[in-house]
């Protein structure tokens, strides 16, 4: 299987610094670190399995949509977008709805993010614009991959195709096995289409802020104030203790 990575926070050798680590992390949140283990972990099956027929893309990011889509693999049984998640846990997949099943009252509730309609998504935004770009395909299947095998998925009818660890080998056999959709050719010119693909920040759909007073953050933004305010207090709150003390 060959493998095209465009992701903006890897050098060229594949790597990924302390630095653009921070960054990756500033930018799409505490999970990403374990999402790109995950994501590893799923390379490893993938190139156990696949020739050079399939071509993985890593990171692809299309206009307008505000972050990347992780995995996108291209041969000839067709297009399918991979999701892949470092989740532990108990989960419940009814067609869109994500549930998590709550510790304390023994309940599910919704979980946040909904990965099944983030998926969903990714695999709708790729479709439209392989159509866009005059590429005649019906589907692109949406899978969503748990590389941990501390989880379960109570799933009925999900909106994508859930895969765990233990059943990530099987899949991809059976898939590799099944009807050609895609001639070689076909394959290329998509997978050329996708590693010609330029990140362009000012082409990316922008994201929504919250103002307070004459104060405009993105969300995320006050997360990480309010993270620092907390902190700040704790601090000061240990330091008036350790002064009582002392006196």
């Amino acid at each position: 299987m060959k493998v095209i990575d465009r992701s903006t926070h890897r050098d060229e050798d594949g790597s990924i610094t302390l630095n653009e680590r921070m960054r990756g992390t500033w930018q799409f949140g505490l999970s990403w670190n374990k999402e790109i283990q995950a994501q590893e972990k799923l390379i490893d099956h993938l190139h156990a399995h696949l020739d050079n027929q399939y071509t993985l893309i890593r990171d692809v990011f299309l206009p307008k949509l505000e972050i990347p889509i992780p995995l996108v693999l291209i041969g000839p049984t067709g297009v399918r977008v991979f999701y892949a998640s470092a989740l532990q846990g108990i989960y419940r997949a009814r067609e869109s709805s994500w549930l998590v099943l709550d510790k304390r009252s023994r309940q599910y509730r919704p979980s946040q993010p909904n990965l099944i309609k983030r998926t969903a998504l990714m695999s709708f935004a790729i479709l439209n614009f392989l159509n866009s770009k005059g590429y005649p395909l019906e589907v692109v299947e949406p899978i969503l991959f748990f590389s941990d095998p501390n989880i379960h998925v109570d799933a009925k009818q999900p909106a994508v195709r859930i895969v765990l660890t233990d059943g990530v080998d099987r899949f991809i056999e059976k898939f590799s096995q099944s009807p050609q959709q895609l001639d070689s050719p076909l394959v290329k010119r998509i997978s050329d289409t996708f590693a010609d693909l330029q990140f362009d920040p000012d082409d990316q759909e922008p994201q929504e802020k919250l103002a307070v007073g004459d104060f405009e953050l993105f969300r995320w933004q006050w997360l990480v104030l309010a993270i620092l305010v907390i902190l700040l207090l704790c601090m000061m709150i240990i330091f008036i203790l350790i002064i009582f003390m002392v006196n």
